[in-house]
C-alpha cells in the first residue's frame, strides 16, 4: 500500500518529537551525572564564627569571592572567619605554605551569609585576591608591598610606609586597586582587561596597561607606563 504525502506528515512529526525527547533525556542524564560528580553545597543559613590557629606568614592569598578585612602590624596573629555554619565548619581550606597564608574552598557552595575573613597579621608584604574577592588591608607599613588581583577582585590598601617605599601591582579581568591611602615613592604596575588602579606616588609609575585599563596617579608622580588602549592620568589636587 502506498502512503500518501498527507499521511506521512504526522509520522514525521511523531519521529521528530521522539528524537527531541530522547535528546532532552540524554541532556538531563548528563547534567545529573555532572552534578553528582561536582555537587554544590548549600549554606544552612545558621550564622557562625570560627577561629583558626595559623603559623607565621607575611603573605596572604584569598579566593572564591570572600570578604577580607586584614590589619597588619598586630602584636599577635589572629584569624576569625564567619558565614554559614556548615560552610565554615567543613568546606574552607586554611593553610600556610612557605610564608603564604592561603584561604580558599574545597567544594563549590551557595552561601546565605557572606564568608567574611577577619585577620590580624604581625607582618604583611604581599596580598593576592582571586575570584571576585573584596579585600581591605590596613596599617600596612612595609617598605616594599605587592598586590595581585584577578577575576574582578577589589583591593583597598592603606597604611604609613617608610620614605622611599615601593608598590608593585598586577591586576587583570576587571580587578581594581585603590591605594590612594598608601603613599609610595615608586610603583610598578601591570594591568589588563578593564582593570583600574588609583595610586598615590611621588615618583615614577612604570609598567604596562592594556585592554581599556586605567591608572590614576596622585601625589605628583609621573606616568611612565607603556599603554595599549588604556590611560595613565596624573591627578592634580587643589589647594
Amino acid at each position: 500500500m502506498t502512503t500518501s504525502a498527507a499521511g506521512s506528515v504526522p509520522m514525521r512529526r511523531r519521529s521528530l518529537h521522539m528524537t527531541r525527547t530522547v535528546r532532552s533525556g540524554l541532556a538531563a542524564l548528563v547534567l545529573l551525572a555532572c552534578t553528582a560528580c561536582h555537587p554544590t553545597v548549600m549554606g544552612n543559613g545558621v550564622f557562625a564564627e570560627r577561629t583558626f590557629d595559623v603559623a607565621a606568614f607575611d603573605r596572604l592569598d584569598v579566593g572564591y569571592g570572600f570578604t577580607v578585612n586584614v590589619v597588619a602590624g598586630a602584636s599577635a596573629r589572629s584569624l576569625v572567619i564567619s558565614g554559614d555554619e556548615n560552610i565554615i565548619a567543613e568546606y574552607l581550606t586554611v593553610q600556610v605554605a612557605g610564608s603564604t597564608l592561603r584561604i580558599d574552598h574545597d567544594e563549590d557552595f551557595i552561601r546565605v551569609h557572606p564568608v567574611t575573613v577577619h585577620l590580624d597579621a604581625t607582618e604583611l608584604v604581599a596580598v593576592t585576591a582571586r575570584e571576585g574577592t573584596r579585600m581591605v588591608a590596613g596599617d600596612i607599613d612595609a617598605a616594599a608591598f605587592s598586590v595581585r588581583a584577578t577575576e574582578g577582585s577589589e583591593v583597598l590598601l592603606s597604611g604609613a610606609p617608610p620614605a622611599g617605599a615601593a608598590l608593585t601591582a598586577a591586576l587583570d579581568s576587571g580587578s581594581t586597586l585603590d591605594a590612594r591611602a598608601f603613599p609610595v615613592a615608586s610603583a610598578a604596575v601591570a594591568l589588563t582587561s578593564h582593570s583600574s588602579a588609583q595610586l598615590t606616588c611621588s615618583g615614577p609609575v612604570t609598567g604596562s596597561a592594556s585592554d581599556v585599563s586605567v591608572i590614576s596617579v596622585l601625589g605628583g608622580g609621573t606616568c611612565e607606563v607603556a599603554l595599549s588602549s588604556s590611560l595613565c592620568v596624573p591627578v592634580i589636587q587643589g589647594p
